[in-house]
């Protein structure tokens, strides 16, 4: 370097012949070894200039010296087999100096597609990697494999909130209009429920089952939830423990990967996102919600599955009941067809749109199947059935006043007249998970019985003294609980405006506001 800043020609051939007695000596060394000789070193210099020079020694053409450079990387990768950018990177010495090995890697990149003349580039980039570590993540556990299961299988997956028991709804409504669903669910923890636990507080009810009685009983019945294998996307686990501690947690991709990794590795063939949006919810602003949306659905088209992501509101809970037994409850009303309008239609929403990714008909088509099986009652028999083969107790579901009781009851009451402006929705849900509903930690036990049914929401107009809603569990935890919901509870003179149940469709052609 020193030779070539000062352009000094002698201390160059000074340098050069130092640099061929180190390449001389190290020849020799091997050559006593009888490992390779200076013959062996002399043809292989000569192999690889010709074919890294294929615009010289072949019909190749590069009229820049770019496009060298560019051939040369190519050639080089699959000389050394170096079928990724990863790769590439990989095989930088670590041993350079630091500046040195960043350096190489930069022009690497470089070389590689990583310099963009605007953001455009550089963000389309971030989606694709986004897409390689989703699969990576996918691959490090379990893939199930749902080949045995004729016909196209749907899944759909919640971000979480409260109340929400939409689950227990839409897959009998579209297992009834011929549809399968093997799904793996999971349970909750903070203030969001998780399925498995709702479906458990139905007594005798399984939710882990062997693979083979799973897929038998899919294809027998077209319908069975169980709870999701500790074998799916192990690196999840681990990603999470490094996010949690790197301030990462809210980190768009990461959020994408991980959700994306466990359903592609859960095995159906198209996938419904219910991205929920709201102080309820994990994004609170629709804008977030649909940017989750848009690279999920981006990294599931991207592995070939058809996915659709919907954005819902969480500012409040999904009908009136929270809490596991509850919202079983208020599921089957809504199979029934007499279930809270707010979860009624969203539920048909969501139906509507898993029956199109199956091909089922066009929108209205299948929003009209949804209806229909809930009308004749075929989709309530379709739970049922699912239930029974479960070991659950189905009487139940009919007679409500057979599941667990809960220890005690407790009224909240309005502190003034007002319209309720605001009702935190994540404050109901922590206010359930002290009464026991929910879960603080990993492992807690839970009331299957405990909850809240609201009987005012957001915008309901409420005189002091009046009920807003019914607490059950332990009498001991009605105080606690009671701050909990009140915290997040704001009176004013004015009706508030009516929030959309749902806001947008993300599909793969674009974003569709409602």
């Amino acid at each position: 370097a020193e030779a070539f800043d000062r352009d000094d020609p002698a201390l160059m051939c000074e340098e050069l012949g130092d640099m061929l007695m180190q390449v001389l000596f190290n020849i020799h060394i091997e050559e006593d070894a009888g490992r390779f000789t200076t013959d062996d070193v002399t043809d292989h210099i000569c192999k690889k200039l010709i074919f890294r020079h294929p615009h010289v020694f072949g019909t190749a053409a590069a009229d820049t010296s770019e496009e060298v450079l560019v051939n040369w990387e190519a050639l080089k990768r699959q000389e050394k087999g170096q079928q990724t950018t990863a790769d590439a990177m990989d095989a930088v010495a670590r041993s350079l100096p630091a500046l040195w090995r960043a350096d190489k890697l930069q022009s690497k990149a470089a070389r590689d597609g990583f310099d963009w003349p605007d953001i455009s580039g550089a963000l389309d980039k971030l989606d694709e990697e986004t897409a390689e570590l989703t699969d990576v993540m996918a691959h490090s556990g379990v893939m199930v494999d749902l080949s045995p299961i004729p016909g196209i299988k749907v899944d759909k997956h919640s971000t979480g909130g409260v109340g929400d028991k939409t689950t227990l709804v839409i897959a009998p409504i579209v297992a009834a209009c011929g549809v399968k669903i093997a799904k793996m669910s999971g349970r909750g923890l903070g203030h969001t429920g998780g399925t498995i636990d709702k479906m458990e507080s139905v007594p005798g009810t399984k939710t882990a089952l062997s693979q083979e009685e799973f897929f038998a009983q899919v294809n027998k019945i077209g319908l069975s939830v169980i709870g999701q294998s500790e074998g799916i996307a192990v690196a999840d686990k681990k990603m999470y423990a490094l996010r949690d501690v790197t301030a990462t947690v809210s980190c768009i991709p990461l959020i994408a990967s991980s959700i994306m990794s466990k359903k592609l590795a859960s095995g159906s063939d198209a996938i419904l996102l219910d991205v929920t949006t709201g102080t309820g919810a994990f994004m609170k602003t629709v804008d977030q919600s649909i940017e989750l949306a848009k690279l999920m659905v981006s990294i599931g088209t991207h592995h070939g599955r058809r996915v659709a992501a919907m954005i819902t509101d969480m500012d409040t809970p999904l009908g009136h009941n929270i809490g596991n037994s509850l919202e079983v409850m208020e599921s089957m009303d809504v199979l029934k067809g007499h279930g809270p309008a707010d979860l009624t239609e969203v539920c048909l929403q969501l139906a509507a749109n898993m029956l199109v990714l199956a091909d089922k008909g066009t929108p209205a088509e299948c929003r009209a199947m949804a209806e229909a099986v809930i009308a004749d009652g075929s989709a309530f028999a379709k739970c049922k059935e699912m239930f029974a083969a479960q070991g659950g107790d189905t009487r139940v579901l009919d007679d409500y006043s057979l599941f667990e009781k809960p220890a005690a009851s407790y009224e909240l009451l309005a502190e003034e007249d007002g319209y309720i402006v605001a009702n935190d929705a994540e404050k109901i849900g922590s206010a359930s998970v002290l009464l026991g509903a929910g879960r603080q930690k990993k492992g807690d036990p839970l009331d299957f019985a405990a909850g809240i049914t609201l009987h005012k929401k957001r915008g309901d107009y409420v005189h002091k003294g009046e009920s807003l809603a019914t607490f059950y569990g332990a009498a001991d935890k009605f105080d606690a609980a009671a701050a909990e919901y009140r915290s997040g509870l704001v009176y004013g003179p004015e009706k508030p405006e009516e929030a959309p149940l749902v806001y947008a469709l993300v599909t793969k052609d674009g974003v569709e506001r409602y």
